[in-house]
C-alpha cells in the first residue's frame, strides 16, 4: 500500500511540473527557433511584466534534434545564429526523451538547468556528464536509462528529485553534500541494486535502500520505514563516535537487516562500536584498514 500510494504521489509530482513547464513555455515560445549542427535550439525569453518578454542571450537544447549514426553527441556552449551568439545554457524538458540512439552525451559547463524527462527512456546512453552549474536532478531525468551505470554528480547539485534514476541502470554514485534523506525505490525504483552509494555528512534517514556497499561521511542517521527491504553487506562509517542507527524502536525487519551487514569503523573506534548495544546487534565491527574493495 506504502508503495502503491508513493507510486501516485510521484506521477502526481511528475504532471503537476509537465504542467508547469508547459505554462512556462507558453511564456517564451513553443518549438524551436533554429537549428545549428542537427541541434535544435530554443531562445529563451525573460518576462519582464505582465505584457511584455524580452529575449535574452541564452538558448535551450528542443525536442527533436539529431543524433550522429554514431550515436554520440556533444552540444556547444555557445551557438550563433542570424549574426548574434547565444549561450547554450538549458537542456529542455523531455528533450531527449525515448532517443534510443543516443550513446553519449558531453554537457558544456554553461549548462545550469536540465528539465524534468529530459533523458527518460534512452536506453543505450551510457555516459553523460552533469555540470557543475546544475543545481537540481528532476522526477524522471534519467528512467529506463538501462546501460546508465554510473553518473558523478557535480558540488553544484543539492537536491535530486524522487524518481530521478527510476529503473534506470545505476550502479554506483556519489551522492552531493546537502541531500538529506535516501529513500531507495522512490530516487532508484524498487528493482533496484547498488554496487555503491556514498552518502554524505548531510544524510540523516536512510530507508528501502538495496545497495552492497553504503559508504558513510556522517555523524548519525536513522534507518526507517520499509527498512524490511533495506539490504546493505557492507557499512563503511568514519564517524568515532557510535550513534544509535534505529531509532526508538528496533523491529524484526531491523534486526535482520543489522546480522546481514558488516560494519567497518575507524581503526581508533573498534572498540567503541563493538561495546556499543546497537551495533552489537551487526554481524560484525571491523577496522576500516580491513576493507577491501
Amino acid at each position: 500500500m506504502k508503495r502503491l500510494v508513493g507510486a501516485i504521489v510521484l506521477m502526481i509530482a511528475a504532471l503537476n511540473w509537465a504542467a508547469a513547464q508547459h505554462t512556462e513555455l507558453n511564456s517564451r515560445q513553443t518549438g524551436y527557433d533554429f537549428t545549428v549542427d542537427g541541434v535544435n535550439y530554443g531562445i529563451v525569453y525573460k518576462r519582464v511584466s505582465d505584457s511584455e518578454l524580452r529575449m535574452t542571450d541564452t538558448v535551450e537544447v528542443r525536442i527533436g534534434s539529431m543524433i550522429p549514426a554514431d550515436g554520440h553527441l556533444s552540444i556547444p556552449a555557445e551557438v550563433e545564429f542570424g549574426g548574434r551568439r547565444y549561450i547554450v545554457g538549458i537542456i529542455d524538458f523531455d528533450a531527449f526523451q525515448n532517443r534510443e540512439e543516443l550513446k553519449s552525451l558531453s554537457l558544456p559547463p554553461t549548462i545550469t538547468f536540465i528539465g524534468s524527462r529530459a533523458f527518460s527512456g534512452c536506453q543505450n546512453l551510457e555516459d553523460i556528464n552533469i555540470p557543475n552549474g546544475v543545481e537540481e536532478l528532476l522526477v524522471w531525468t534519467f528512467r529506463y536509462c538501462k546501460k546508465l551505470t554510473e553518473v558523478e554528480l557535480p558540488p553544484s547539485v543539492k537536491k535530486i528529485e524522487d524518481g530521478a534514476f527510476d529503473e534506470s541502470g545505476i550502479k554506483y554514485i556519489e551522492l552531493p553534500q546537502g541531500t538529506n534523506r535516501i529513500i531507495g525505490w522512490e530516487m532508484f525504483g524498487p528493482g533496484h541494486y547498488l554496487d555503491y552509494i556514498k552518502l554524505p555528512a548531510s544524510v540523516s534517514v536512510i530507508s528501502d535502500l538495496k545497495c552492497k556497499v553504503v559508504d558513510y561521511y556522517g555523524n548519525g542517521f536513522k534507518v526507517e520505514y520499509i527498512i524490511k527491504d533495506t539490504k546493505c553487506k557492507y557499512l563503511l562509517l568514519h564517524t568515532v563516535t557510535p550513534f544509535n542507527p534505529f531509532g526508538e524502536s528496533k523491529k524484526k525487519y531491523m534486526l535482520k537487516f543489522a546480522k546481514g551487514c558488516t560494519v567497518y569503523v575507524p581503526d581508533e573506534a573498534v572498540a567503541v562500536f563493538r561495546a556499543h548495544p546497537e551495533w552489537q546487534l551487526f554481524k560484525a565491527v571491523k577496522p576500516l584498514s580491513d576493507y577491501k574493495k
